[in-house]
């Protein structure tokens, strides 16, 4: 219980933060035509999550950049379909998501590559699965705990979004941190790299 509470409490940190930074840099930055445009762009890489041991997988989908009058910063939009391997699985762990996040820039471009900071709140999901516990030995004097069958049903959480990432051009690499909110879900980290198609 009080490891929930912690979570929440960072996560609610994470988000208050976020959008006290966004509206800070955006009273320093006029929105240029480009800046203005949307963008969008497919991405991929390494997805990390821990809940009852390490998972870990892959990451790929979609996103769009674009700004909403009130928001002094731009909004990315993303969507993503990810698959990750948990070692007593018997099937791989296969999740969709969603998020909303605001990209803030507040250092100028260097050499062509600028940095960025992100952060808000999205929803996962993660199909059921199921698995097999026990086999090992507690101490060996005593028989070995036996095989079992276990399965776990499909977990729908919301959760709340920290991270940074460089602008190389039209590509990009980040790395963002999710802690679930108000829900049980695992802590994700994604490590993408993605490049944007059109704008």
């Amino acid at each position: 219980m009080r490891t929930r509470s912690g979570t929440s409490a960072l996560a609610a940190a994470v988000m208050i933060g976020t959008f006290a930074l966004s509206f800070h840099a955006g009273a320093q930055e006029t929105p240029t035509k480009a800046d203005s445009t949307p963008h969008f762009s497919l991405f991929g890489g390494s997805s990390v999550a821990e809940s009852n041991g390490p998972e870990t997988g892959f990451e790929i989908g979609g996103s769009g950049d674009f700004r909403l009058r009130p928001i002094p910063v731009p909004l990315r939009l993303s969507f993503s379909f990810s698959q990750r391997h948990e070692d007593n699985a018997l099937s791989q762990l296969r999740g969709g998501k969603a998020s909303l996040d605001a990209v803030m820039r507040p250092i100028p471009k260097f050499l062509g590559i600028r940095p960025y900071f992100l952060g808000g709140v999205g929803v996962a999901t993660r199909a059921g699965y199921s698995g097999i516990a026990g086999g090992y030995y507690v101490d060996p004097t005593v028989p070995p705990v036996p095989f079992s069958l276990y399965t776990r049903p499909r977990a729908t959480w919301a959760f709340a979004s920290a991270g940074m990432g460089l602008d190389i051009g039209r590509a990009f690499i980040q790395m963002k941190f999710e802690a679930p909110i108000a829900s049980n879900g695992p802590v994700v980290v994604p490590i993408n790299v993605g490049f944007r198609f059109w704008d």
